[in-house]
């Protein structure tokens, strides 16, 4: 116990104790900075935030402080620059500085990174560093279908250089934008130290809706969904890039893939060396007409981007379905699967080209070079036929485009294949066990090289031959041609599941990361 009797050693063993959480002196460039970015942040004041940046960085660099010091002078210099950064880019002035900003090609507007709320994500991808770390966002232009409504989003970091200002003169301050996803180290200060990134916010700046409702309302709404069927890509087209297309399910949307995009994030290769589409579209129309649908968006890339033969497309339950109709040769065989013994007859009525011979009769797509089938019913599933899902397939409601060319003269083809068929089938009807075009698909394979992830509740007890994910049987999901096959303890979101992502890195070719 310390004595009264001596305060000064009391107090030199506080100050020794205390070490880096000492009191600071007025005087203190980081007290200084901290009261700065505090004034900052209640006035919006490009210039007090450059202050506050100006005042933390040489104690963000300095060997002579302790590490909880420097740690939080890169806080407070990260935060200032961020906010300055995005005052400046808007034509903003700086009193007192000299400003030279260099800001990206093609990017309207940002956003500070910290800002943007990754509360629906799991894990917020970042990297430790120097700089400001913002959400470049692109604009929505009418003339491109792939670009989101929102715009297009992308990481970016601002770094803030301060020259010596002369005598009652401006000081000098250069702020630059860098990509954290091809730059990492940054040259400041006299070194080269990392570059911070956020990862996650810009995946996060799109809206994220309650995916079961927006789900099923995609589903029985799909005469309102149709008009959002899109290809969409998440950042401005990259030709150095590789796409990887995620296709979602029934009842889903491109929403469901956020989490497994945003775990890929947290390679670093995977950053590098892929960008990522989605494709929506109305799951409640039959899948011969949804798949494509899909086709005819794939045919518009290379009309549009350098397009090379190397997109991976990774699909999901239904998606799994209309993914493996955009690399199948079907000759005719799907035809003659669908339409029997009527098959040629049929083909005699149906005028050259028509949307029925288009939506059975294609050719594998030359531009994707490989698929991922997560949970895909190939030969279907019974659930499709139970009561209640033939009462959700009766409360959909189709698009007005479907159901026109669907005239007397189409309705009379089908009839004679299925005399009781009144109207255009759903998709749910069309995942059955008996679908006759899911019959004739699965006796065709896949013209490009693919692999299966499929889930079985954990259930390995059970016979593989006999599990399922609760959903969709093993026997409907295993392919015999794949190149490799995992089996996870999942229901049937398997595209979830950790180990499901890492079998993803491992077939797309980059290392998988340790996770946070």
């Amino acid at each position: 116990m310390l004595r009264a009797t001596r305060p000064l050693a009391a107090l030199s063993l506080v100050l020794v104790v205390a070490g880096c959480a000492t009191a600071p002196h007025p005087a203190d460039p980081l007290a200084i900075a901290r009261a700065d970015l505090k004034s900052a942040d209640a006035k919006h004041s490009p210039a007090l935030w450059l202050d506050a940046a100006r005042q933390a960085l040489p104690i963000a660099v300095s060997p002579a402080a302790c590490a909880c010091t420097r740690t939080e002078a890169v806080a407070i210099y990260n935060q200032a620059v961020a906010h300055a950064a995005v005052a400046l880019a808007s034509q903003a002035s700086a009193p007192g500085y000299a400003v030279t900003i260099t800001k990206p090609r093609g990017v309207d507007r940002f956003l500070v990174a910290s800002d943007i709320s990754c509360k629906h994500l799991g894990t917020r991808v970042t990297r430790a560093g120097f700089g400001g770390t913002l959400v470049g966002v692109t604009n929505a232009k009418a003339s491109d279908p792939n670009c989101p409504p929102q715009g297009f989003t992308s990481p970016w970091t601002a770094v803030a250089e301060f020259g010596t200002s002369r005598e009652g003169g401006a000081t000098p301050v250069s702020i630059h934008f860098y990509d954290p996803d091809t730059v990492s180290t940054i040259r400041i200060e006299g070194a080269r130290r990392p570059l911070a990134g956020d990862f996650s916010a810009p995946l996060a700046f799109y809206p994220h809706p309650n995916e079961l409702v927006f789900g099923i309302l995609a589903m029985m709404r799909s005469d309102l969904s149709i008009r959002r069927s899109a290809l969409m890509f998440y950042e401005p087209y990259d030709p150095n890039k590789i796409p990887v297309i995620f296709v979602h399910g029934l009842m889903s949307s491109p929403h469901a893939w956020l989490e497994v995009v945003n775990q890929l994030e947290t390679n670093p290769e995977f950053r590098r060396r892929y960008q990522v589409w989605g494709y929506f579209y109305p799951t409640g129309a039959p899948i011969a007409m949804n798949a494509m649908a899909f086709r005819e968006a794939l045919a518009e890339l290379p009309k549009r981007y350098p397009i090379k033969r190397n997109i991976v497309v990774v699909g999901h339950s239904m998606g799994g379905i209309l993914t493996r109709m955009q690399v199948t040769n079907t000759g005719r065989a799907l035809w003659d699967g669908v339409f029997g013994s009527k098959a040629a007859s049929i083909a005699k009525e149906v005028p050259p080209n028509s949307p029925l011979e288009q939506a059975l009769v294609f050719r594998a797509n030359p531009y994707i070079s490989h698929v991922i089938f997560i949970a895909t019913p190939h030969r279907g599933s019974y659930l499709a036929t139970l009561r209640i899902s033939n009462l959700g397939g009766m409360l959909i409601r189709m698009p007005a485009s479907l159901v026109k060319h669907f005239d007397h003269h189409a309705a009379g083809i089908m009839r004679q294949v299925e005399p009781s068929m009144r109207s255009i089938p759903t998709s749910i009807q069309g995942l059955s066990p008996k679908s006759r075009l899911l019959c004739a698909l699965a006796k065709i394979p896949p013209a490009v090289p693919y692999d299966c992830i499929i889930g079985n509740r954990g259930r390995y007890q059970d016979p593989l031959f006999k599990s399922s994910d609760g959903i969709v049987p093993y026997w409907s999901s295993h392919l015999d041609g794949a190149r490799s096959e995992l089996i996870v303890p999942t229901g049937h979101d398997a595209f979830n599941n950790p180990a499901s992502v890492a079998d993803i890195e491992r077939i797309l070719g980059v290392a998988p990361a340790a996770k946070p």
